[in-house]
């Protein structure tokens, strides 16, 4: 039901990779192919919620990262003279 996470990211006031590890997140195609009882199971038990939760968590943490990226990619074009 888990999957290991990641991100590698270099900023660019560093100009060194930058790694997050150590995360897991649940895995939607596997949530997905639960049988009815056990989503049910899951739900009367409070926990189907949070696990939606994690889910969209776990999009906007990959926003964040393009957001870094893109920032990071503005910097230093500035720092190279272009204008971004």
């Amino acid at each position: 039901m888990f999957k290991p996470l990641s991100a590698n990211l270099i900023p660019s006031s560093v100009q060194a990779l930058m790694g997050v590890n150590a995360m897991y997140g649940f895995d939607e195609d596997k949530l997905n192919a639960l049988p009815d009882n056990v989503l049910a199971d899951l739900h009367r038990r409070g926990y189907l919620a949070r696990i939606y939760a994690q889910l969209k968590s776990l999009q906007n943490f990959q926003k964040l990262v393009r957001r870094f990226e893109q920032q990071t990619f503005s910097a230093s074009a500035k720092q190279a003279g272009f204008n971004a």
